[in-house]
């Protein structure tokens, strides 16, 4: 039995959830104490079990009631039971954000841009690629920061975040003039500059996303350039809604999306030679099929995209909009359309869940969290479950006759999925999604841990309290938040089986707290950069880079670390760091 006092190791926001959790097992009557650092005991409580789930039991130690600010150690105590105290840790006003926000945004990023091939865009993953998926995902958490933090950054440091954003953008601009040299249509956009050029739907969507949000920021500090990156994501948007078609190329994983083996989407389906068809231009010589979904007489056919890409044309359009293109809301309009068609309802649960999404039209499957793997059909994909775009669509146009049917989505989101599924585990974790005949699962399925979609998951939770005025999305925006600042399952003797790089040498049958934040906590991860501010890939179940392990509830355990530091993971923990600074200084009307 693996056991361990688990505490964030980088501290703890005042008017916040604090909790602190015990792996393992723990006797009846078992007690916490909380003293500061003259030792005074300020709470002394009872423990209350949460239950058991990922193999291990849990108990929780809150102590939300603290008002004070200072240092503070938790003693665990009870009948038969040894004593238990965690190192000091800290709590503040706005402390995740002061001890995080300059070294993961501006920091990191600096020395990313410093060695990045040829200076262009940053340092991305452990080889030496840079992914435009990589780095639209960290452009938009960036983004978020700019816009909604720049008051509480400073002027000399909002303007060094401004400066990484253009030159993330820049290297976004560069692989879609390397599309246009390739002779693929207006618009289009490379996954990657100098290995990778192939076209893929999500890199399209997230490209709109960040090159529209972007120009507005950026306009005032540099007109021509805010100018090109709206008329660049515009172009974008025309060929990923009126040319693209939805992705043919290899590496679907059947184990990942939980269908069983042998499923394929159908544009990598075969028909019999002559049944497809196909309005897209001859591919470039020598290059690979990117989207195009079927050629005249391939024998492949035509399909729909996958609900993540058509949730990326609800929000490329609506940050067009934003952006003083108000005329592509029309394609917004129709794809949301599409998007709810594919609904789980209340009537035909999933499980004991609804609200979420079928990935395709054929209803077989509800999409996954995180979908990323190789290059290919599966990559990129880390916006699955973030429906924000919806919600800002409901703000656009307040008075269009729709406008209470995207509102109830939502709405059946929130509640019907992301609430009850994230309160399926201590933590309140997401959960990687639902698979048929095993229901939950939180850490099988990707080959590497997906820390980008907890960050993103807490910035929706704080967007879901504001629209719907009920407090109990906080904890889900603290908890996703706290995994990445140590509040997580712990690391253990075992845990490094996943990494390629760290290795640590841990007592067994302990689970050590650390941050995944290199540089930053008590106890913080090493990856591959050694950059201070990295942000670690994180737990699953399967070795990194490996799809192994099958995807059970049995083996549904955060066993393995994952040591790469991939940089959206900084983009989804920066959009929900200031947007928890935000709800802190928000109240309702």
């Amino acid at each position: 039995m693996t056991t361990g006092l688990l505490v964030s190791q980088i501290g703890y926001d005042l008017r916040a959830p604090m909790r602190a959790i015990w792996r393992g097992a723990l006797p009846e009557g078992a007690m916490f104490r909380l003293q500061d650092e003259s030792g005074q005991t300020l709470l002394e409580k009872p423990l209350v079990f949460w239950g058991t789930c990922w193999g291990s039991d849990w108990w929780i130690a809150d102590f939300s009631e603290l008002t004070t600010a200072g240092t503070f150690t938790l003693t665990l105590e009870g009948p038969g039971f040894p004593t238990v105290t965690c190192p000091p840790f800290n709590v503040g006003e706005y402390h995740l954000w002061h001890s995080t926000v300059k070294t993961v945004a501006i920091e990191q990023f600096e020395r990313r841009a410093e060695l990045a091939r040829f200076g262009n865009g940053w340092k991305d993953c452990g080889g030496d690629w840079r992914e435009v998926g990589s780095h639209t995902a960290a452009l938009i958490g960036l983004l978020d920061l700019l816009h909604i933090g720049l008051e509480w950054l400073g002027r000399a440091d909002g303007l060094r975040l401004a400066r990484q954003v253009m030159h993330g953008c820049d290297y976004l601009v560069l692989c879609q003039q390397r599309a246009a040299d390739l002779g693929w249509p207006t618009g289009a956009v490379v996954h990657e500059i100098p290995n990778h050029p192939v076209l893929i739907p999500q890199d399209q969507g997230q490209f709109v996303v960040a090159l529209a949000k972007a120009s507005r920021y950026i306009y005032e500090l540099d007109r021509e350039r805010g100018l090109d990156y709206l008329n660049r994501a515009a172009a974008a948007y025309e060929f990923l809604t009126q040319k693209c078609q939805p992705s043919s190329l290899p590496h679907f994983s059947a184990q990942l999306h939980g269908v069983p083996e042998g499923y394929l989407p159908s544009p990598l389906n075969p028909l019999p030679k002559g049944e497809g068809d196909s309005a897209l231009p001859p591919l470039p010589p020598g290059e690979g099929p990117g989207v195009r979904a079927d050629d005249e007489g391939s024998g492949v056919r035509k399909t729909g995209f996958m609900t993540a890409d058509l949730l990326m044309m609800v929000w490329g359009a609506v940050e067009l909009a934003k952006s003083g293109r108000p005329e592509y809301l029309e394609e917004a309009i129709r794809r949301a359309d599409q998007i709810l068609s594919r609904q789980v309802t209340r009537e035909a649960p999933e499980g004991e869940f609804y609200g979420h999404f079928y990935a395709f039209d054929d209803h077989l499957f509800t999409e996954k969290a995180f979908l990323h793997h190789h290059v290919g059909h599966d990559t990129s994909l880390m916006f699955n479950h973030y429906l924000v775009p919806l919600l800002d669509l409901c703000d656009l146009l307040p008075e269009h006759p729709d406008q209470p049917r995207w509102r109830q989505a939502v709405r059946d989101f929130a509640y019907g999925y992301f609430l009850p599924a994230c309160q399926k585990n201590p933590f309140y974790l997401l959960p990687q999604g639902y698979y048929a005949g095993q229901g939950l699962l939180s850490f099988c399925g990707p080959w590497h841990g997906f820390n980008v979609c907890y960050g993103y998951a807490a910035a929706q939770a704080i967007r879901f309290e504001m629209a719907f005025g009920d407090p109990a999305f906080r904890p889900i925006a603290v908890g996703n938040l706290q995994w990445i600042c140590g509040l997580n399952a712990g690391l253990t003797s075992d845990s490094f089986e996943g990494s390629v790089m760290w290795r640590e040498q841990l007592p067994e049958g302990k689970a050590i707290p650390y941050s995944f934040i290199e540089g930053i906590g008590a106890n913080s991860v090493k990856t591959w950069s050694r950059i201070p501010g990295s942000i670690g890939n994180g737990l699953c179940t399967n070795r990194q880079f490996y799809m192994e392990v099958e995807p059970t509830v049995e083996n549904d355990i955060p066993c393995r670390y994952s040591d790469e530091d991939w940089i959206p993971h900084a983009g989804g923990f920066l959009s929900g760091l200031v947007h928890l600074r935000m709800l802190m200084n928000w109240s309702p009307k």
